[in-house]
């Protein structure tokens, strides 16, 4: 008998990415940008490393990390 693998809660992070400007204002949206995710990462992962949190599903803002086909950064 195959043992079931112990059951752990998580939490995510959800964001928009829209990286190529859109809507009237022709501009990308990126709500990491907005809200100082970029600069602060280290001190949100921290809080939520204090609050127990030991799983979280993180979205990955794939526009900056491949800007280009093939493209990496």
């Amino acid at each position: 008998m195959i043992e079931a693998p112990a059951f752990g809660w998580a939490v995510g992070i959800e964001d928009t990415f829209i990286g190529q400007p859109s809507g009237r204002r022709r501009r990308v949206l990126d709500e990491y940008e907005l809200i100082g995710h970029y600069r602060r990462w280290r001190s949100d992962l921290d809080l939520i490393a204090s609050l127990g949190v030991r799983s979280i599903r993180y979205g990955v803002p794939w526009y900056r990390v491949n800007p280009d086909p093939g493209r990496f950064d």
